[in-house]
């Protein structure tokens, strides 16, 4: 039954084409009358997603919330993972593994960067979940209501499949490309993330060395252990869709699913790598153990604008990035996460 979620995308593929072909001819625009039902909905939805945008703890705790109500969304549940891994990423610049290979500086500006792609994602993803989880609520499509989020005519489409054919698969890579794109139109090609950040010797080290990983910790009778993948190439568009796509695959594979929740159910995410790994890690700056802290222990909160109201779906030839991902087995990394580990923070600490 697994290797079918992943079979079905192939067949929709000249249906869409067609769709988005419509799309592109006279995309879907913000009504000029609303009602007022709808008018006071886009407002409760931009109150609930600012409120939440917070930082990365009420980031990741909103899409798990918003899984547990509504399964059926499988993105949600990738979302608070990849979120997770994005929380430990913050707080490392804080703690042993890198704190003492970067300036305070370059610790600011990769924290900037971290944190804005963490909430340029959330301020995009978390109104359409929002108006899906309305739209099941009332029973009828208000995905015409997009536009007031300025959300992707691409998106607009994908949603409106889903409502039609209830793909998970599908929706969930569709997220994917979406929120890729998204953050590589208004973050990746920035002078200041490239000079700062992509073109730095630190960062070309820990891809050259593959230190950085995407973890999906499991728990299993008591025991917690890794499925993950290192990445690279972090700059490159079609990559980081690549790596999303693996890490659904992983995550819903049926050896996996049940151990990741049971994981993410008991180690309530605090953004420090004590959460999966007590035995390595720690928060607290005196330990003899790796310091690891928690999120609010490590940075302030940030506000941000949000400025780029732009659609980057220009042509149907990106529905290819819809491509499923090749079924595979995921492999368990953590003999070999946590030997790296170890050499990184030796290597970190001279």
């Amino acid at each position: 039954m697994f290797h079918n979620l992943f079979t079905e995308e192939k067949v929709e593929m000249e249906h869409l084409h067609a769709t988005a072909n419509l799309l592109l001819e006279k995309p879907p625009s913000e009504l000029a009358i609303l009602s007022k039902n709808e008018t006071a909905l886009i407002r409760k939805i931009r109150l609930q997603t600012d409120s939440l945008n917070l930082n990365n703890l009420t980031r990741t705790n909103a899409y798990l919330h918003f899984f547990i109500r509504h399964p059926e969304i499988h993105w949600s549940l990738l979302a608070h993972i990849v979120s997770r891994n994005g929380g430990y990423h913050m707080t490392d610049l804080k703690g042993g593994l890198i704190k003492h290979l970067l300036s305070t500086k370059k610790k600011e500006a990769f924290f900037h960067f971290l944190e804005r792609a963490n909430a340029l994602i959330f301020y995009d993803a978390y109104p359409q979940l929002l108006l899906y989880e309305e739209t099941k609520r009332q029973q009828k499509s208000l995905f015409h209501l997009l536009p007031a989020f300025h959300a992707s005519s691409f998106m607009y489409m994908m949603w409106n499949e889903f409502l039609s054919t209830k793909n998970a698969s599908l929706l969930t890579t569709s997220l994917i490309v979406n929120e890729q794109h998204y953050i590589e139109q208004r973050l990746m090609h920035l002078p200041f993330v490239k000079k700062h950040v992509l073109n730095t010797w630190q960062f070309t080290l820990q891809e050259w060395g593959r230190m950085t990983y995407v973890l999906l910790p499991l728990q299993k009778d008591q025991h917690i252990r890794i499925v993950g993948q290192a990445i690279d190439s972090f700059s490159d568009l079609t990559k980081r869709i690549e790596y999303g796509k693996h890490l659904y695959h992983s995550l819903f594979h049926p050896s996996i699913l049940k151990g990741a929740c049971q994981f993410i159910a008991n180690y309530p995410h605090t953004a420090s790598r004590s959460d999966y790994s007590e035995q390595f890690f720690s928060p607290h700056p005196h330990s003899r153990k790796v310091q690891s802290p928690f999120l609010h222990h490590a940075w302030p909160n940030i506000r941000h604008s949000f400025y780029d109201l732009s659609d980057w779906f220009t042509s149907p030839d990106m529905l290819s990035l819809l491509e499923p991902y090749p079924p595979s087995e995921p492999i368990d990394i953590t003999d070999e996460y946590y030997k790296k580990m170890t050499a990184f923070s030796l290597l970190s600490h001279h």
